[in-house]
């Protein structure tokens, strides 16, 4: 049981909510229910895709699970450093002209599938299972899709900056859980 616990908060952290409701809400001020819908149902998919290819793509690459536990923690903490250093990291690159309406929450869902969150499932399938991977993917995508909901009204509450400060706190967190993972490559490969 602790080890699902462990795939979600993983997840959960990995994909970072409330940088994706700062995200979210620079992109759409006013977000429709549909499109945060179809961004948590484009998330899930990219989730169901990399638990799918999880186990050939190591067996391809000849790498032990222990092997990909580092590398996943590695790419984490670059993840993270690239969200504290950065000064403004969490700001979506600006599209010029009309765009349609599907494209935001594909937008969404490829920005949060980094090569950290990417990594993070494929090592959470292999250690835990599908199952347990899907899991952790369908808690973190309902923890984005409640963030992606009530972005405009935290942004009531909230200044942008101050937003974007919990969501480099958030990374930070994401520290703990690389640690953890490059720990558990070690003490296994």
């Amino acid at each position: 049981m602790s080890d699902l616990i462990a795939a979600l908060v993983a997840f959960s952290i990995i994909s970072n909510p409330t940088a994706a409701g700062y995200w979210w809400h620079q992109v759409t001020p006013r977000p429709k229910e549909r499109q945060a819908l179809l961004a948590a149902g484009l998330i899930f998919a990219l989730g169901l895709v990399c638990i799918m290819l999880a186990e050939p793509l190591l067996e391809q690459l000849r790498i032990s699970p222990g092997t990909w536990r580092i590398t996943t923690g590695a790419l984490m903490i670059a993840s993270v450093l690239f969200a504290v250093l950065r000064r403004r990291p969490f700001t979506p690159a600006r599209l010029e002209g009309e765009q349609p309406t599907w494209l935001l929450p594909a937008r969404l869902a490829v920005w949060i599938y980094q090569p950290a969150l990417i990594a993070t499932v494929i090592s959470i399938t292999v250690d835990e299972g599908p199952r347990r991977a899907l899991l952790a993917i369908a808690f973190g995508t309902m923890l984005l899709l409640q963030m992606l909901i009530r972005a405009s009204a935290l942004t009531v509450r909230l200044r942008l900056s101050t937003w974007r400060e919990v969501s480099r706190i958030t990374a930070l967190v994401g520290l703990i859980v690389a640690v953890q993972f490059i720990l558990a490559g070690i003490y296994t490969a």
